[in-house]
């Protein structure tokens, strides 16, 4: 599980949209300096996280 910064020019597409061989999910977020003229902010914040474990419910 980690959260990384891409530069929206540099967005890495396969690895966050690719097929997961594990349960798991990617939280994609504006995030850097937001860029007033074309209204936008200049990175994406990208949180990948896999299931570890289920719980007694589950």
């Amino acid at each position: 599980t980690r959260v990384e910064r891409f530069d929206r020019d540099a967005f890495p597409t396969e690895a966050v949209y690719s097929h997961l061989d594990h349960v798991g999910l990617r939280l994609i977020t504006c995030g850097g300096e937001f860029d007033r003229q074309p209204r936008s902010y200049r990175d994406n914040l990208v949180a990948f996280a896999a299931l570890i474990g289920q719980g007694a419910g589950g």
